[in-house]
């Protein structure tokens, strides 16, 4: 399907699709699936049965992937080069690294690296069914992709999945923050959000308020986020708007 990339994204939870037309980034299919078991070989076998019955056969223009777990973290390309995926992990990672589902994305405009762990099965099950993939975490498409806009007044980016969101902050053409949080409630969001404006001086500056959502819950759930910080105290008038990971991967590729 010249013109169309075949996304994806992929989280402990669910697996997601989208075919998007690269001209305009607009969504013409998709679904969803639900993983029903945590075990590996029954996930693998509902992906792959999500992915037949979505038939998926065609040929298109660029495919696409983000990965979409919580172990990920942004590291200074010099800091990067002088150690190991492994190192990074060790100091920045809980818990036992399988150090082969260790990976990491140049993010080259910002001058760091995003390592983070994917399973393997993962990786295999997506490069054999489409070779041309392109796999790299969501928040080194969502970083690429932001950067490729408009960087100088400040934007405020939630971007939102099932047990985790993501914060970036960004002004004056540098990401002055990035974080992700693992969450409960709507509240939960508004909290880190605004704990991290105050930490940057920025609770009481005009911004851009943008929401990068994977589904129509997490769409309205950042939609409910921006109305409680529009509405306290001390916080400026939001320009709020959403975008879909889908469509930020057309700007990575």
């Amino acid at each position: 399907m010249s013109g169309t990339q075949l996304t994806f994204i992929i989280s402990e939870t669910s697996v997601s699709y989208a075919e998007v037309l690269r001209s305009s980034q607009t969504v013409t299919r998709s679904g969803t699936h639900s993983f029903s078991s945590s075990r590996t070989d029954e996930r693998k076998e509902e992906l792959e049965e999500f992915i037949r019955h979505a038939n998926l056969n065609q040929e298109y223009e660029e495919y696409s992937l983000a990965v979409c777990l919580t172990q990920s973290a942004l590291v200074p390309t010099v800091i990067f080069s002088a150690s190991s995926p492994s190192q990074v992990a060790d100091l920045l990672f809980e818990g036992e690294i399988d150090k082969d589902e260790l990976d990491f994305n140049r993010i080259p405009e910002l001058s760091v690296v995003n390592v983070y762990t994917v399973p393997l099965w993962i990786k295999s099950l997506f490069i054999m069914k489409f070779p041309k993939m392109l796999i790299q975490h969501e928040q080194t498409m969502n970083i690429r992709a932001l950067f490729q806009g408009s960087t100088i007044k400040l934007k405020i980016v939630l971007t939102i999945f099932e047990e985790y969101f993501s914060l970036n902050i960004i002004h004056n053409s540098d990401l002055l923050f990035s974080n992700a949080y693992a969450y409960t409630a709507m509240e939960d969001l508004v909290y880190y959000t605004q704990f991290a404006l105050k930490n940057k001086g920025l609770e009481n500056e005009k911004a851009s308020l943008l929401g990068v959502t994977a589904s129509h819950d997490s769409e309205e759930l950042f939609r409910s986020v921006a109305a409680v910080l529009t509405k306290m105290q001390g916080s400026p008038n939001y320009d709020v708007s959403t975008t879909q990971i889908f469509q930020q991967q057309v700007l990575c590729v």
